[in-house]
Parts: structure tokens; C-alpha cells; sequence
């Protein structure tokens, strides 16, 4: 039985075509944002009522290479198919070298904090019960992390930049 008050996203009622179809109209959308470079536009996505805007605005940020928290916040939203675009797009940004902390993460290891929308256990939803996990703790943890590791990428790079900017110069 679900907590009071918990929110779980909704059952993906959409058949295999019309999911391809949304992903086409995105991916569209997403290229025409791209190139028009209007950042009122994708904002506006992000916070749209239609689902093929907000999954329009994690691919956005997809082909644009940029983590940013309009995109780890649309794993937050209820619906199965932007939390997969999100997630998506998060993982391929993530296991970009540019993203990458070698040290922690080697080359052979993929970079995937979830969430995992299908999956047996505690980790995601079970296929047979889609309500039976603590789905909104799953995604907040997820959240957590995406958050916390392009945080550590940020800070190890200005200390690479900072060593960079410091090398030559004698004191």
C-alpha cells in the first residue's frame, strides 16, 4: 500500500507507434529549439502541459551536451515517458569524457544513477505491479544523484582549470 500523499506516475497507455511517433515530433521540436537558440522556448517546454514538449526539452539538452537542472528536474515529472527521456539524456551526457570523473568511473563502466522505470525490486517499478515500489523516493534519489555527480564534475573541473591556469607562471 502506498504512503499517504505519494504521487506515482502514470501507466504508459501509449502503443509502440505512437511512442515513436512522440519521439519523432521531440526530437523536431528539440532540433528547431536548438537552432533557433531561444531559451524563453525550451523553458517554456519544460514547463509544459504536453508531454512531447517536456520530452522536447530533455532532448534539447541532449544535443546540446549540457547537464543542467531544468533537465535532472524532469525526472520528477509524472509521466513514464519524459522520465525516460530525462533519464536518457542524462546518461548519454553523462558518459560523455567531457562529464566523465575518469578516477571514479572508468571507461568500461557506464554512468546510470536511474531512475529505472522497469526492474524487479526496490530499484524501480516491477512490470507486474507498476504502483508496488516507493516510486517518488526512487526518483528522488535518482535526482540526488544526477545532481551530486555533475556537481563533482563541475568542481573537479575548475580545479583542472585552476592547476591549467597556475602551470608557467613562476612565483
Amino acid at each position: 500500500m502506498p504512503r499517504s500523499g505519494a504521487v506515482y506516475p502514470k501507466i504508459i497507455t501509449e502503443s509502440f507507434a505512437e511512442i515513436l511517433d512522440m519521439d519523432a515530433k521531440a526530437r523536431g521540436i528539440a532540433r528547431t529549439m536548438q537552432v533557433e537558440k531561444n531559451e524563453e522556448q525550451v523553458e517554456l517546454a519544460v514547463k509544459s502541459s504536453d508531454k512531447i514538449h517536456r520530452i522536447a526539452a530533455a532532448f534539447y539538452f541532449q544535443f546540446k551536451n549540457e547537464p543542467n537542472s531544468c533537465l535532472i528536474n524532469l525526472l520528477a515529472d509524472e509521466d513514464p515517458l519524459v522520465i525516460e527521456a530525462a533519464k536518457q539524456a542524462l546518461v548519454i551526457i553523462a558518459n560523455d569524457s567531457k562529464f566523465r570523473d575518469q578516477k571514479a568511473y572508468p571507461k568500461n563502466h557506464a554512468i546510470d544513477f536511474g531512475p529505472w522505470m522497469f526492474g524487479p525490486g526496490k530499484r524501480g517499478l516491477d512490470r507486474q505491479n507498476p504502483r508496488g515500489a516507493d516510486f517518488v523516493a526512487v526518483r528522488r534519489d535518482a535526482i540526488e544523484l544526477w545532481q551530486s555527480h555533475f556537481d563533482q564534475v563541475a568542481r573537479n573541473q575548475k580545479l583542472v582549470e585552476k592547476v591549467g591556469n597556475s602551470k608557467g607562471k613562476v612565483n
